[in-house]
């Protein structure tokens, strides 16, 4: 969440020529121990409970870092925050080539993933297993091939489901949904 490190003091520049200096090294090391290096992108994920001109002059800095940012993203709760309160962002940064995805984390809020799909559309959820509470729109998910990240471990870790069978995540990938598993920030997860 880089807004929080800028509101601590470091410029967007200092924390993406760090990470871009990283990404360097790794290539070099890499490129010595394999001939199969892995490739290193970021998705700049934005916080929802900050102000959106905020988030659009986050999403301007990152147009110079291009070559290592492919996507700009959203992390809030999204109890009474309305994705639809960033479709600017959402839309300016479709204007400078990036994909854009955000969290659904809550319960109950398959409305918020259908406005984010809808009106700032998204190329991607992340979390999102609301999804499974509106079979239109989990049609849809699979119809346009929408792409949802989904976090287990954090999941339960955070008590959002109490099991993997409450998770319904077979469910999801059986309904043609492309899903992809993460162990999303091991900082938040302990």
């Amino acid at each position: 969440d880089v807004q929080n490190h800028m509101a601590r003091g470091l410029s967007f520049e200092t924390i993406f020529n760090g990470l871009k200096e990283g990404i360097e090294k790794h290539k070099e090391i890499s490129r010595l121990a394999s001939s199969n290096p892995i490739e290193v992108r970021f998705i700049v994920s934005l916080v929802g409970e900050r102000e959106v001109r905020e988030a659009l002059d986050v999403v301007e800095q990152a147009v110079a870092y291009k070559d290592v940012i492919v996507a700009i993203g959203m992390a809030t709760s999204e109890v009474n925050l309305p994705i639809i309160k960033f479709k600017e962002v959402f839309l300016r940064a479709k204007e400078f080539g990036f994909k854009t995805t955000s969290h659904f984390w809550d319960e109950n809020c398959s409305d918020q993933i259908s406005a984010g799909i809808h009106h700032c559309f998204l190329d991607g959820i992340d979390h999102g297993m609301s999804v499974l509470d509106s079979a239109p729109l989990l049609e849809e998910s699979v119809e346009r091939k929408i792409p949802y990240t989904i976090c287990p471990i954090s999941l339960l870790k955070f008590r959002r489901f109490q099991s993997l069978q409450e998770l319904r995540l077979r469910h999801l990938m059986d309904s043609g949904v492309l899903v992809s598993i993460h162990s999303d920030d091991a900082a938040y997860n302990g």
